[in-house]
């Protein structure tokens, strides 16, 4: 690999690292004082405008973002003709989701529903303002710019919705820490990053870009919609108590995992696309990411499965313990999250959009199929039929990359490995050791140290090579 691009990679991951850990410590925090104030109610009501939201900004952020980082030759009239196409599609958006709020209202029986969709809303109409600036960050691997936007805004917005959640504003509170957030951080992007939209528009020029991400945008979207298709059903079908331990479950798990695969997906899909016609360099590449990145996320997710029901009890209190065994659940899920993201974002580089829509409509097929069955069954029979589901994705995310660069299953496996040991042994010992102890608190400071002692010295011994390489990124890092 060359070595200024090598360095270049390792810078843009040491930042975007830094950006996640940062926003998800405070995050994290913010969430656990949110939790005491407010009411398992209340975070059911918002994680059903969440999803209308999340598929609205898949139509602004998913498709010419990606086309604007794939091209090679990318240029002021490109950014340009895209800036305004987005934010005028934006206000389109907004407008049905705007008209949409009374029957969304009616169908989930929740009359708040619709005066919070409306001014919840607005955020599409905001990431349209940052899109193309987020893209050209990516672009030119500026990856430090993302730190500072996303440090101020993470604090104000949390800072926020403490304030709004103290006052007795239940869910609009969570309106009001996700909307200062999303404007914040486009402030502070607008502010700091040297290119801003031209008077120019060229429609010609966005024909090529949305060749490539109309698919990805089709991808995309069918994700989205899988992806909180459950949140849809479990709110219409069971409570927004059932919804919210639900999501509860889910949330810190795919927190941590969610960031460090961020990270890698949004500095490999540029890394990766510079060395796309480089068999051989993108294969190391490949190779390389699979193994630091499960060594970092596989003792995470099995770490905090083992200490699952002491982290609710202290951090949440009781009144969040049915949310337990979705946590468990997600752990498993997001352990290998990390093979699939780096996997897929080999073939995006590859400009094989196609390839991806195809993965997108099999996977979410059988995941559909699957939901089918179990959403009469109960919630915990939907998560289950979540996790039979992350088997059928990985399967599917890895198998073009065994002929487009020639990494096969047994490489890769090969590959996780080690990881998945130590992670399964030191998995074992936590909980064996949270077993002994009744105090809560007490139990889950004695198995965190643990943990980290013991995965510490598996790795040295099982896959020192691994683990030498994480020692030297991290003293990279602390050198800048």
């Amino acid at each position: 690999m060359d070595q200024n691009f090598g360095k270049k990679v390792v810078t843009g991951i040491s930042w975007q690292f830094a950006e996640r850990i940062m926003a998800s410590a405070v995050t994290f925090i913010v969430s656990v004082i949110l939790s005491r104030i407010l009411d398992p109610s209340d975070y059911g009501v918002i994680a059903i405008l969440m999803v209308f939201i999340a598929i609205a900004d898949v139509f602004i952020t998913a498709s010419f973002n990606t086309s604007l980082i794939q091209k090679k030759d990318t240029d002021e009239v490109d950014y340009s003709s895209v800036f305004w196409f987005c934010l005028v599609f934006s206000i389109f958006v907004y407008f049905i989701l705007f008209i949409a709020a009374p029957f969304i209202s009616d169908f989930y029986h929740h009359e708040i529903l619709r005066p919070l969709l409306r001014i919840l809303g607005l955020k599409v109409i905001i990431s349209s303002l940052n899109s193309v600036q987020r893209a050209y960050v990516q672009k030119n691997m500026m990856f430090k710019k993302f730190f500072f936007s996303t440090l101020i805004g993470t604090l104000i917005s949390a800072a926020v919705g403490i304030y709004m959640a103290i006052k007795g504003y239940g869910p609009y509170a969570l309106v009001g820490q996700t909307l200062t957030n999303a404007i914040i951080d486009t402030i502070v992007l607008w502010l700091t990053i040297d290119w801003h939209p031209a008077v120019l528009f060229d429609k010609s020029r966005l024909k090529p870009l949305i060749n490539f991400g109309s698919k990805m945008l089709a991808a995309s979207l069918l994700d989205t919609i899988y992806q909180n298709l459950r949140t849809l059903i479990i709110g219409k079908v069971y409570t927004t108590e059932d919804l919210a331990y639900y999501n509860k479950g889910r949330n810190l798990p795919e927190m941590l995992t969610t960031n460090i695969n961020s990270s890698a997906g949004t500095v490999l899909m540029s890394a990766m696309s510079n060395i796309q016609d480089d068999m051989v360099q993108l294969k190391n590449t490949l190779r390389k990411s699979l193994k630091l990145f499960s060594l970092v996320i596989m003792p995470l997710m099995f770490g905090l499965l083992a200490t699952a029901r002491n982290v609710i009890i202290v951090l949440y209190t009781e009144k969040w313990l049915p949310a337990l065994p979705f946590m468990i659940i997600t752990c498993l899920m997001c352990s290998v999250e990390a093979i699939q993201v780096i996997n897929l974002q080999a073939i995006k580089s590859k400009g094989r959009s196609d390839i991806v829509l195809i993965l997108e409509v099999i996977k979410k097929g059988y995941g559909i199929a699957i939901l089918l069955v179990t959403m009469r069954m109960g919630v915990l029979y939907i998560a289950l039929g979540g996790l039979s589901q992350t088997v059928v994705a990985l399967l599917c995310n890895t198998y073009p990359n065994v002929k487009l660069v020639n990494y096969k299953y047994s490489e890769q496996f090969g590959d996780v490995l080690p990881p998945l040991i130590c992670s399964l042994i030191m998995c074992g010992a936590v909980y064996f050791v949270g077993s002994l102890i009744s105090n809560n608190l007490i139990a889950l400071i004695v198995q965190v140290i643990t943990g980290v002692f013991l995965y510490v010295l598996l790795s040295y011994f099982i896959q020192r090579e691994n683990f030498n390489e994480v020692l030297k990124l991290l003293d990279k890092f602390r050198r800048r």
